[in-house]
């Protein structure tokens, strides 16, 4: 067993493959050099799913928003005012769009809203009534069974799932589907609209229907560990910055934990506090993933002390 990083990107379409996960290395390496570990070797895997609703990537030379340095990303320092102010419009939206058995109010404004701004998001939660995919099957079938593939491939190492923006539905859906098929060491997500309320009643509609009915949303059971979600709360993708609230913990006591962070990536001027490059580098981010790779170097020598290590922690969780 090894460990290993995997990441699944957001929305819209991209820059090949290649070059994509390259930057992601580049901004992980960035990171982890802000918090004084330079040159840590780790192996890193990117979930590419854009190739399924855009025929080829855009050319790196033309994109808006590529990969750069940036600055020394610092320990975020929350306005506490705005705090308030988004826990505030939490507990109303959630109040206003949400009955207690997650269902929504008020969809067509959703409906409209996400059409006018997310088409991938809107082809995802559609029916295959539309001709973005050429398949009988429907888009979001065919993006998670990519995720599904690749955890089932790597399910005897240690994974590091690191999901944004959209990448965290999909993430969340393809779990929730693997249930316990596979074990995640840590699940990270960020820039993630999970708290959304229309994500909310989509996830629940589709999960109900398969037994899960709870009052809320759960932590997958595949997550046996850690449940990190980190924001900026100038993000406005992830405005309802706080999961914890919105998803149990799972049968392991696998919970949510949320993390305020400021994402620091600028552009020819221009900010983004939603972008994965400015997410990775910074160094809430960074402590945690460095502490996962080298784990690997502390792991027990022996399945008796393996098995003994992991029944440690589950009596510290019910503890």
């Amino acid at each position: 067993m090894s460990n290993i990083i995997i990441g699944i990107h957001g929305l819209g379409n991209k820059v090949s493959p290649e070059i994509l996960e390259s930057w992601w290395k580049s901004a992980i390496n960035e990171g982890l050099t802000g918090i004084g570990k330079e040159e840590v070797e780790f192996d890193f895997k990117m979930i590419y799913w854009a190739d399924v609703l855009y025929e080829k990537p855009i050319c790196e030379n033309s994109i808006d928003e590529k990969y750069t340095v940036g600055v020394k990303t610092p320990v975020a320092n929350p306005s506490a005012i705005r705090k308030i102010f988004l826990d505030i419009l939490e507990m109303g939206t959630d109040k206003i769009f949400l009955n207690d058995d997650l269902t929504l109010n008020y969809s067509f404004l959703f409906d409209s809203y996400v059409h006018r701004n997310f088409r991938d998001l809107e082809i995802y939660y559609a029916s295959n009534k539309n001709n973005a995919v050429k398949s009988r099957k429907e888009f979001k079938d065919i993006v998670r069974e990519k995720v599904i593939k690749v955890l089932l491939k790597h399910r005897n190492d240690n994974i590091f799932l690191v999901c944004h923006s959209m990448g965290s539905i999909i993430a969340y859906d393809a779990l929730m589907l693997l249930s316990n098929k596979i074990q995640l060491d840590t699940l990270t997500t960020f820039g993630s609209p999970l708290g959304q309320p229309y994500v909310i009643s989509k996830a629940a509609a589709e999960f109900n229907k398969l037994g899960f009915k709870n009052k809320k949303l759960i932590v997958p059971e595949a997550v046996e560990n850690y449940w990190y979600n980190f924001s900026d709360l100038d993000d406005k993708v992830a405005i309802n910055y706080q999961l914890a609230d919105d998803y149990l913990p799972n049968k392991k006591g696998t919970k949510v934990t949320d993390i305020i962070v400021k994402n620091n990536y600028e552009y020819n001027g221009v900010k983004n506090p939603h972008k994965s490059f400015g997410y990775l580098r910074t160094p809430e981010f960074s402590n945690v993933l460095y502490n996962f790779i080298i784990s690997e170097k502390k792991k027990p020598a022996n399945l008796f002390v393996k098995l003994a290590d992991k029944l440690n922690r589950f009596f510290k969780r019910i503890g």
